[in-house]
This record gives C-alpha cells, structure tokens and sequence, in this order.
C-alpha cells in the first residue's frame, strides 16, 4: 500500500531546517538567491534592449554606378538614398572600413551602457538585499524580541509566570524554543528556592515564639514579685529587653514571610469588588500609637497636606507600609525635630509623602536602606529600638500593592520617603 503524498504545507515543514543556525543560513541563502537571479535577469533585458537598438542602428551602404547616387540600407530593412552631388563641387566623401566601424560602433555603445547599468544594478540590488535581509532578520528575531517583552512583562508575584514557547518539549524545536524552557526551569528552581526559604523562615519564627514567650514569662512574674536579689535585678531587666527585642524580630520575620508569600493581602473592598483605603486614616492612626514617643521627644507634626483621599490598594499592606514609615520617621527623628506628612492626587494615583529631620547620613543609594537589617549608619547595639526589617517589610507591602516607593535625603538632616498608590477610578 502506498502512502499519499504529502500535502505541500507538510512537506515543506519537514523540508525546513529544524535549528535557528539552519533557518538563519537558509534564510541568507535565500536571500542571495534571489537577489542575484534579480541581477542577471535585469542584466539579460538590458542586453538584449542594447543589442536590439545596435542592431537598427546598423547600417549597410552601396554606390550606384549608373548616376552616383548613394543609397544606405539598414538591417532591419529600411532604407534610404543621398543624390549625387551637383556638378562642379567637390565632393566631400571620407571612406571606411565598414566592419572596423560596425564592430567599434556596436562595441562603444555596449560598454558604456554596460557600465552605468552595472553601476545603477550595483546600487539598487544592494539596497534592495539590504531591504530583504532586514525584513528576514526581523522576521526570526521577532521570537526573540517578543521573549524579551514577555521577561519585562513578567510578574514577580506570579507564580505561574513564564515564557510562552512553540513546543511541549525541550526536545524539540529550534534553539530560541530550548532557551524558553530553560529560562523557565530556571525560573521553577528561584520560585522553588525562594518559596522553600520563606517555608523555612516562616517555620523557624512560629518555632521560635514558644520558647522566647517562656522566657518572658519566667523571668517577667519572679521579677515583678520581687524575688530577684537587687544585684541581679539589672541583668535580668537587660535579658528581658533582648527577649523582647528577639520577639519584634521574629513578627517581623513572620509579617515579612507572610507578604512575600501573599498570605496577608486579602482585603476590604468596595462595592466595585476593589480593594482600598484611605492613606490619611492609616496614617493618622500610626501617628496616635506614636504619640507618647512624639510627646517626649517633642517632635513636631505638620499634617496640614495630608489630604482626604481613597487608594485602590489593600488596607492590610498600606498599614504594614506607611504604618512603618511613620514609626521610622518617629524613631529615627532627632529631639524636637520635625514630622511632615502629605498626601495628595498625582494623575491616576496617590502620593504620599512622610519626610523628618535625622542626625543620621543616608547611604549614597537611600535604597540600601530596604534590605533587612539595615540600620543605617547605627549598629545593632544602638539605644534606638528597632529590628531592622522596617523598610524591608515596607518595600514587600509596597511591591504586594504593586505600589512605588521612593527613598531620598533631599539635603543633609533631611530624610523623606515617598509612596505612590493607585487611585480608585
């Protein structure tokens, strides 16, 4: 039995080179091939159109004897004749050899028009293989080019996010589609490590609080019944703060894993089924658990341009957020400094701006100050409380919330940061 014929579209499908290399080379071929058929057909009729003028301009002349008339007659079968002179004047005649001026006639006017019509050929074939290879080139770079959107495209927060390919397998297609599916199995093994180091994180904080919990409660009730020796008073009151410095530390480790890991986020919506909030309560709310370190520092609080406005984000991560920037920029206040808070319309969001004055110096990229347990220029040792992870859980909400921050020293004493909120329509 035999086999049908393959339908033309199949057939050139199997025919076709299965690499990029092969596609690319075929593809320059191709292009060539074309190009220089082009050339010598355009040649061909140019020659032909010479030859063809030559060959009517050719002329074949004879001497009548009987009256001295001279008649000329052309190849292609026209002719004419020239009367004799008058009588009495010298005839101005000049003899050829009619092959040398046939052969150098038809000679010269071929060359020269060889010659610009070679270089005319030279210069349009070029740009037009310039033309055909730049749309060939684009055409196989186009994948390419779309696998480059959809990198800048790719969500971080997605855990499905991926390149699309052709094929199922990495086995098969070209070159561009085994780059696919190794980004993505690239991209499997960063989700698998980041989700196993947050498991891990989240799994160490929930052990932790058991025993940091018994230890404050050990030596909470005997201090405060007042069975500790005076002399050993004062270390048990410093182990007591580092107990509880270690139970800030690891709910903030925790409420880190958790946003990382979407598990808080899940919200408050309106009635159009979109999450918001409104940064002015948050913020204003922050500043009332603030207010005993407000008062006994004597920082002053300028909330004149913190306007009444409504966010589209989650009211979870927008009090993680600015709930953090506010305690920073109490914390890390001087005595008596200052406290700026604003909020207002900027396009299709909301800015929000918290600024304070600092005796600290910012590193030169203010960003620095997002990674955990950066404190800036004061070390873990320093008398100001704090964990650390402030600004890092305040870039998580931010980035949960796909929400902008922006930290920046304007000028020396001077700290601000800057969140921007999509607004609700």
């Amino acid at each position: 039995m035999t086999r049908p014929p393959l339908p033309p579209r199949r057939l050139f499908a199997r025919l076709a080179p299965r690499t990029f290399r092969g596609r690319l080379t075929a593809a320059i071929l191709l292009t060539t091939i074309v190009t220089l058929a082009g050339a010598v057909a355009v040649q061909n009729m140019i020659v032909a159109g010479v030859a063809e003028r030559q060959r009517a301009a050719l002329v074949l002349c004879g001497v009548d004897d009987g009256d001295g008339a001279v008649s000329a007659t052309c190849v292609d079968g026209s002719s004419g004749a020239v009367p004799p002179a008058p009588d009495g004047e010298a005839p101005d005649v000049q003899f050829y050899d009619a092959a040398d001026m046939t052969v150098n006639q038809v000679t010269d006017s071929f060359v020269a028009t060889l010659r610009w019509s070679s270089a005319l050929m030279l210069v349009a074939f070029g740009l037009l293989a310039a033309l055909l290879a730049w749309i060939v080139g684009g055409r196989l770079s186009a994948r390419v080019s779309g696998m480059c959107a959809q990198v800048d495209a790719m969500d971080p927060a997605d855990p499905h996010a991926g390149i699309s390919v052709r094929t199922g397998t990495m086995d098969d297609g070209d070159e561009i589609d085994r780059l696919a599916h190794a980004l993505n199995r690239m991209l499997d093994r960063a989700r698998t490590a980041s989700e196993a180091e947050r498991r891990f994180v989240s799994n160490a904080s929930h052990e932790l609080r058991t025993p940091i919990a018994a230890v404050e409660t050990s030596l909470d009730a005997p201090l405060s019944q007042g069975r500790f020796p005076e002399d050993v008073e004062p270390a048990v009151r410093r182990a007591l703060a580092a107990n509880r410095r270690g139970a800030r530390l690891v709910d903030a480790l925790l409420t880190l894993s958790r946003i990382q890991s979407g598990t808080i986020g899940a919200t408050a919506v309106t009635g159009s089924g979109t999450p918001s909030c409104r940064p002015d309560d948050i913020i204003r709310h922050a500043l009332t658990d603030m207010a005993d370190a407000i008062d006994e520092r004597g920082i002053r609080v300028d909330d004149a341009r913190l306007l009444p406005r409504t966010a589209a984000v989650d009211p979870t991560l927008a009090d993680l957020a600015l709930g953090n920037l506010v305690r920073n920029a109490v914390l890390y206040n001087t005595d008596h400094g200052r406290l700026d808070l604003a909020a207002a319309d900027d396009g299709d969001a909301v800015l929000v701006t918290i600024a304070n004055d600092t005796d600290q110096t910012a590193p030169d990229d203010p960003s620095e100050l997002t990674q955990p347990f950066h404190r800036g220029a004061r070390s873990r040792l320093s008398a100001v409380p704090g964990t650390g992870l402030g600004l890092s859980i305040t870039l998580a909400a931010c980035q949960a919330m796909h929400a902008e921050l922006d930290l920046e020293q304007p000028r020396p004493g001077r700290f601000a940061a800057t969140v921007r909120l999509p607004k609700t329509d």
